[in-house]
């Protein structure tokens, strides 16, 4: 019934058919219950009267009607484009990462040590980060939080390569400086960090993989 309402409503023809058609029944009414010819006068403009009360309220529903459906459809698009932008960069550091970094990580074994620089950017989640405000916009619980926990592990991450790389320049220090002792203990250091290297990389692959398919089959 309520679905039914809703459709001759929001159509501005079905809804004066259908004031038409009350229009009728009332007068077909007044007929019935036996108005004299003196009394059709003030029966017509009783009609009329309630009429343009139905009028009135009609518009002021209709525009606000009108104004969510469209305010809706901008936060729709709104919502696509922010998801645009999430698997984009995901995907740009997806592949980056692929050709680069992890085949080397995923060639060392537990227990080794990971000796490769790799140059981090200062911010290598621009689009995230400037679109965080937004995230509440994503209504699927699911993918929101999908998308959180994929760049939460990716930054993550990053922050280990950043330590890592720490790590290494202790060592090439020590080299330079011809420090056995030094260089010995810096080594120990990127040894045993390795593990936390891999292990780190594993978990935002199993994060960022998931989410990443999740954006591209919307």
């Amino acid at each position: 019934m309520k679905k039914l309402i809703s459709k001759l409503l929001v159509s501005p023809t079905r809804f004066l058919c259908t004031l038409a058609l009350c229009n009728v029944a009332m007068i077909f009414v007044g007929w019935l219950i036996g108005i004299s010819e003196n009394n059709w006068p003030g029966w017509v403009q009783g009609i009329g009267s309630v009429e343009a009360i139905l009028v009135a309220v009609w518009v002021t529903w209709h525009q606000t009607h009108s104004q969510r459906r469209v305010a809706a459809a901008a936060e729709a698009e709104e919502v696509a484009g922010l998801l645009r932008s999430f698997r984009s960069e995901i995907e740009i550091s997806v592949e980056q990462a692929d050709r680069t970094i992890g085949p080397k990580l995923d060639s060392t074994s537990s227990g080794q040590g990971f000796y490769v620089t790799y140059p981090v950017p200062e911010d290598p989640f621009v689009i995230y980060n400037g679109l965080i405000p937004k995230l509440g916009l994503i209504r699927d619980e699911q993918l929101s939080h999908r998308i959180v926990r994929a760049y939460a592990a990716g930054k993550s991450f990053v922050l280990t390569i950043r330590y890592n790389n720490e790590l290494i320049a202790k060592v090439e220090d020590a080299i330079r400086s011809s420090d056995a002792a030094g260089e010995a203990r810096a080594r120990r250091g990127v040894d045993q960090y390795g593990d936390a290297v891999r292990f780190s990389w594993k978990t935002a692959k199993d994060e960022i993989i998931p989410a990443l398919n999740l954006l591209r089959s919307i």
